[in-house]
């Protein structure tokens, strides 16, 4: 078992991992929680892992940190520092259960540093940085609130005239969601499937895209997107979004493209990034759903079909040579957002499974070659896919049988039993 020593040790180690995640239990963690939020580390959280018995519809977020169960956690098992903070006499049983879970890197926080942590936190509120992060926070609340107002009609306007005539309507039939992964070259076209694609996925050859989604802005995956160059290609429709609050810092570098205009392309309103947006089942009146990637919006329109299966190919969502490998037009600097946004993208597509699960309980999602979303869904692994996999590969899945592997690794709800 693995316990940390004091404060600072506990902070040094969460600066030193990409993908951070805690556990709470009890009073230790949520003072743990608040320490974490009122000192501005929370931004280094993915999400708080929680078991089904306190992650119901009441606690979706701790803090705005979304609550994920351990069972949509499984992709974050090999990757990601798990930090445990609950009363000690609880450890031993919980180190093991996490150990058998799979968890390859997991820390426990000790009392005295609890100890450690009210100190801070009566510091905080004798000076009033605990009095002045509510009141920057409920700036930005307000600012916030005031933009969706204003931009509420203009929403529903677009996206009521780009998705009204779809709901419900693949039910029985299969989509398939197709990305700019190099997974993708491995993926033989279903008969019969609707495929959806993403951004430059119309450029690979064989696989035939009835629709195609992406954002406005992206320079360098757009420009060339031309009707006469690539969007003759896409059978049916283009879906292009635009960011809400586009005057927020992070979509400061969006713009309407030139190019994306014509009697097929239609415009539709998307969220500005961030993990605790709500994922609204009817999209015709507020924006689709973004976690960094466009593979969301079109699992949410996807979603708004009642299809019978949807699969997901080239969403590798991994920041070790995963995205656009193929694309010379890719920069250094999106090439280190890839690998920063990557973790939230993975905490993205855990929400997704749950509103999935909660709102279209008939549609099974399914990976194709996945890659960093390893045992989130029903994964299939083909045998081209593992013929090409290099032998000191990282992110190399473990296969057993014949044409694929299907992992179902459901976990147990051992915590609820530390829960009063």
């Amino acid at each position: 078992m693995n316990v940390v020593k004091d404060l600072q040790s506990l902070i040094q180690l969460m600066h030193s991992h990409n993908e951070v995640i805690v556990f709470p239990i009890g009073g230790e963690g949520q003072q743990l929680l608040d320490f974490l939020r009122y000192a501005n580390f929370l931004e280094r959280v993915c999400c708080i892992a929680a078991t089904e018995v306190v992650s119901g519809v009441e606690q979706k977020f701790i803090h705005e940190v979304p609550v994920i169960p351990f069972e949509n956690l499984v992709h974050f098992r090999e990757t990601a520092l798990l930090i445990v903070s609950a009363p000690e006499q609880f450890h031993e049983n919980i180190d093991a259960e996490l150990t058998r879970f799979g968890f390859k890197t997991v820390v426990f926080v000790r009392n005295d540093i609890h100890a450690q942590i009210i100190n801070e936190l009566q510091k905080m509120y004798s000076t009033g940085q605990i009095m002045m992060w509510y009141m920057r926070h409920f700036d930005e609340k307000i600012t916030k609130l005031e933009n969706g107002v204003a931009e509420h009609n203009e929403v529903t306007a677009f996206n009521t005239k780009a998705f009204a005539e779809f709901r419900n309507a693949f039910r029985g039939k299969d989509i398939v969601i197709v990305g700019s992964g190099p997974t993708s070259k491995y993926y033989p076209p279903i008969r019969d499937a609707i495929h959806i694609g993403l951004n430059l996925s119309w450029r690979r050859e064989g696989i035939p895209i009835d629709y195609l989604f992406t954002i406005d802005g992206y320079r360098n995956l757009i420009d060339d997107a031309k009707v006469e160059d690539g969007f003759h290609r896409i059978h049916r429709r283009v879906f292009v979004g635009k960011i809400v609050d586009r005057c927020s810092e992070n979509c400061g570098n969006y713009y309407e493209s030139i190019y994306l205009h014509g009697p097929s392309i239609v415009r539709f309103f998307v969220n500005d990034c961030n993990l605790d947006q709500t994922i609204h089942q009817d999209i015709c009146y507020h924006p689709l759903a973004d976690f960094w990637s466009v593979s969301f919006e079109a699992l949410h329109f996807s979603l708004l079909t009642y299809p019978k299966r949807i699969f997901l190919v080239g969403c590798d969502t991994s920041p070790t040579g995963h995205f656009y490998a193929e694309s010379d037009k890719i920069g250094d600097i999106f090439k280190r957002t890839i690998s920063v946004t990557s973790k939230f993208m993975k905490v993205g597509y855990a929400r997704m499974k749950m509103f999935a699960k909660h709102h279209y309980p008939d549609t099974e999602i399914i990976s194709i070659n996945p890659v960093g979303l390893r045992g989130l869904f029903k994964d299939v692994y083909k045998d081209e896919y593992k013929a090409s996999l290099a032998e000191n590969s990282s992110m190399t899945p473990s296969f057993s049988g014949g044409g694929y592997r299907i992992r179902d690794d459901p976990y147990s709800t051992f915590a609820e039993k530390f829960v009063a």
